[in-house]
């Protein structure tokens, strides 16, 4: 393992006319250049260099330079990247890429025009925000903070899950899309905050696309604060555990989501479609300040026959339902009928129903847990049982 420093007069990567082991401003070249064991500096002195073929490097070091670091070819790093405040960065194409593996990155405000990929299951540390353009990037292992401050991966581009990507509650890093492109999961899930915050638009692929919520102690998992979303076709889903996902959709219609156990809603969730089958029985909760607007409600759609499912709502909050809410039973069988009940021992909930005589095919009950508590219902609905009785407040 070797120390090169790029030399002032620059060049091409693979020169050894670029480099030199003793300083950028050293007359003697090093005769060779840096590769994948080596320590890599560019410093106040060094020239602008040329990645012209596909290179690599152990640490990357780029403190106090103000040159071009030019992108015609891959580089692979495999520690540590140092940016610096005055350098340039530039690339011939947008599919250059800069694979990663474990790392701690310190971009010091300079953005990577370029594709980040990852190796496999690396833990990468951001010591401040990171900006880079992805055109077909894969993002898998572990991003975190350097510190308690939370940082910000932002990606200008296309952005591919292909494996778990993960953070934590303590040190935390947010995805921020913050460009136009396509968001691609494969059915892989998004275990860290991630936001949508954008003057142009995200396309979600017409696909499963999973959220999930193990950075349990952030404010929020999911959040919509700009930008056009296009989802024809894909799949949201929200899966949870013992604590509540968070989700802040605020004026963002999808298409279809489903909610998976226990979702806490920042702001009022618009869907299309809101589904509570995604390959999880049992019981699941709405938890927050805010309810639901939908066309369409749906229970067991993809469920196994015999589950039965179990949705509470919060008390005090207002869940409309415009078209349909359905039980879609297997023909000649019976599914077990879902149950909608309240959080609270004493107060009702309000499901508002708009769609007549569309609303069918479901069993909305008046009690919850504690055996006692009638559920608010108003609206129209037929072909249902278990209510209507002159107790509750359903108009029939």
């Amino acid at each position: 393992m070797a120390t090169y420093y790029a030399r002032s007069t620059g060049g091409n990567w693979n020169s050894s006319s670029s480099w030199s082991t003793v300083s950028s401003a050293s007359s003697t070249n090093a005769g060779t250049f840096p590769g994948a064991a080596d320590t890599t500096i560019l410093d106040s002195g060094s020239g602008n260099i040329t990645i012209n073929v596909l290179s690599a490097s152990l640490t990357l070091n780029c403190t106090g330079y103000i040159g071009t670091l030019r992108f015609q070819a891959n580089f692979q790093l495999g520690g540590n990247l140092t940016l610096g405040s005055g350098m340039t960065i530039t690339a011939d194409l947008t599919t250059r890429s800069l694979r990663l593996s474990t790392a701690t990155i310190t971009s010091n405000g300079i953005h990577l025009p370029i594709t980040i990929t990852v190796n496999t299951s690396p833990t990468i540390t951001l010591a401040d925000d990171f900006d880079c353009l992805n055109t077909a990037a894969n993002f898998f292992g572990t991003f975190v903070s350097s510190s308690t401050t939370t940082r910000y991966f932002k990606v200008r581009g296309n952005f591919t899950i292909n494996g778990a990507c993960a953070s934590n509650a303590t040190n935390t890093v947010i995805f921020q899309y913050t460009g136009t492109g396509t968001y691609t999961s494969g059915g892989s899930s998004m275990n860290a905050p991630f936001e949508i915050n954008t003057s142009g638009s995200i396309t979600f692929a017409a696909t499963n696309h999973n959220f999930s919520n193990s950075s349990l102690g952030y404010s929020w998992s999911f959040k919509y604060t700009l930008g056009t979303v296009i989802s024809t076709g894909a799949i949201i889903g929200v899966s949870g555990s013992t604590a509540a996902y968070k989700i802040d959709s605020n004026l963002l219609v999808f298409e279809t989501i489903y909610p998976s156990l226990n979702v806490e809603l920042l702001s009022t969730l618009r869907a299309t479609t809101i589904g509570f089958q995604y390959n999880t029985s049992g019981s699941h909760t709405l938890s927050g300040n805010f309810g639901f607007i939908c066309d369409y409600l749906e229970f067991n759609k993809s469920g196994t026959f015999g589950q039965h499912r179990n949705l509470t709502l919060t008390a005090g909050n207002t869940y409309t339902i415009n078209k349909l809410l359905s039980n879609f039973p297997i023909p000649n069988t019976v599914l077990p009928a879902p149950t909608i009940q309240s959080s609270h021992a004493s107060n009702k909930v309000s499901v508002v129903l708009n769609g007549g005589s569309n609303l069918i095919r479901c069993n909305i009950t008046r009690v919850d847990a504690s055996g006692g508590v009638l559920i608010n219902i108003v609206g129209i609905i037929t072909n249902c049982s278990n209510v209507g009785t002159s107790t509750q407040n359903v108009l029939i």
